[in-house]
């Protein structure tokens, strides 16, 4: 990874971010989203990432289905979950960063994001942030109504 930190050194921006997102769930290849799971690691470790902007450029691409959700969340599971109590809550605000730019509509596996945004709220001990308060509120009148309930109360 040497190679990666000499092409990005500081803070990320808006392409590193789109290049990231990119890897996380755009690529079907659990060798690549793994491999842009340690860069998040990494740079949440070192203090130069942005978690929630990553989340919006997810997000994003999310709103139309372009990439499935469940690739992000599966791995979310598999290498990004229970890392310290700091990445738990960069990974808290990445996922606050994919809700406020998700489709008002729910898209497939919206359910499984709102299962682990919620597990993160308790082992955090945090309350839903004010930018996700608008969405979660637009999904109580969807499917979703038990889901997201618990959320904002």
């Amino acid at each position: 990874m040497e190679w990666f930190y000499q092409l990005y050194p500081n803070v990320f921006k808006s392409t590193d971010f789109l290049f990231l997102t990119g890897g996380m769930i755009c690529i079907p290849d659990k060798t690549v989203s793994n491999y842009a799971a340690q860069i998040w690691i990494e740079k949440v470790s070192e203090n130069t990432m942005d978690s929630f902007e990553l989340g919006k450029t997810i997000g994003r691409l999310e709103y139309y289905e372009l990439h499935p959700l469940k690739r992000f969340t599966d791995l979310v599971h598999e290498s990004m979950w229970n890392i310290s109590p700091l990445h738990n809550q960069a990974l808290l605000k990445l996922i606050e960063g994919i809700i406020t730019e998700s489709n008002p509509e729910p898209i497939k596996n919206t359910k499984k994001l709102l299962e682990i945004y919620s597990e993160l709220l308790a082992q955090t001990s945090n309350k839903p942030g004010k930018e996700v308060i608008p969405m979660l509120k637009q999904w109580q009148q969807t499917p979703l109504k038990k889901t997201v309930t618990p959320l904002l109360i």
